[in-house]
């Protein structure tokens, strides 16, 4: 401020708090934290609004609430803030404007209800990366509040759809809950998070195992191991697995091959691209 005795405009920033706001009503819009008013005046006036951590302007809920049930709103008008004002610097301090220029906000006092929160998501993932894990919301479930008479029951509540392809790393995404007529749903968005990682190439020797040999004789394989080849997601490379190679001793009744076929078992669901390497060995059976 270049002359302090100078008639000026300054545009200062009041902290604004709803106080005396009942136990039993729920906020259900996002209350203003602040009120940006252009004060004209000299200069030694304001200063202490320029340079000063100002005080807030409190407001009692109850000299603004009205309305019903399902109709219960918060208002303060444009007047009413001006008044406020003009208390909060004085009469001596020309108030310019005023922004927000009214507040309007909705409460409620009908009981509260939790829903659980469903997930309406379409995902994939590019072909090298696989969705790893759960899709997740960053709550299970979220509060419900009746707004108006209507008699639709709620269940559960749902994201709007969310469609996502060739993900190629964890995803996060912030998504709206899919509006209910009748109701309000808090909070109104959740965070979603979609668990991405690379498929990566292992190679492994597993040891044949084999099925419905009878007591009676022993079926000996050569080699007794096959080689495997898969993909699987990076964070399990060095986690042991349950793949099975099978040799089934019924396979040689029917066929007069002097070898067996071997079938792979117990594949985990995200592993990919398994490739037998040998899918047969030699094998001789010996009498007991």
């Amino acid at each position: 401020v270049s002359n302090l005795n100078n008639e000026i405009e300054e545009d200062i920033e009041i902290p604004i708090e709803i106080i005396e706001i009942p136990d039993s009503i729920t906020i259900l819009d996002e209350l203003p934290t602040n009120i940006n008013v252009t004060l004209r005046e000299k200069g030694t006036s304001l200063v202490r609004y320029i340079f000063g951590n100002n005080a807030p302007l409190k407001v009692s809920f109850s000299n603004y609430a009205q309305g019903e049930k399902y109709t219960e709103r918060l208002i303060i008008k444009h007047n009413d803030i001006e008044l406020l004002l003009k208390k909060y610097f004085g009469n001596g301090i020309q108030i310019a404007s005023i922004q927000p220029d009214a507040i309007k906000v909705s409460y409620t006092s009908s009981f509260k209800e939790k829903r659980k929160l469903k997930i309406n998501a379409d995902i994939s993932s590019h072909f090298q990366y696989i969705i790893n894990g759960e899709i997740s919301a960053n709550i299970d479930s979220v509060d419900v509040y009746k707004i108006s008479d209507i008699d639709t029951i709620i269940y559960v509540v749902n994201t709007q759809p969310i469609k996502r392809t060739e993900l190629k790393d964890t995803t996060i995404i912030t998504v709206h809950i899919k509006p209910i007529k009748g109701y309000k749903i808090v909070p109104d968005n959740v965070t979603i998070t979609i668990p991405v990682e690379p498929l990566i190439a292992k190679e492994q020797s597993i040891l044949i195992k084999t099925a419905n040999v009878p007591d009676s004789v022993d079926l000996i394989l050569f080699p007794q191991v096959a080689e495997i080849t898969y993909l699987l997601p990076m964070s399990k490379y060095n986690i042991s697995n349950e793949i099975e190679i099978i040799a089934d001793y019924n396979s040689t009744k029917s066929s007069n091959s002097l070898k067996i076929p071997l079938n792979i078992s117990n594949i985990p669901i995200d592993y990919r691209n398994i490739d037998l390497l040998t899918d047969s060995v030699e094998y001789i059976i010996e009498q007991k």
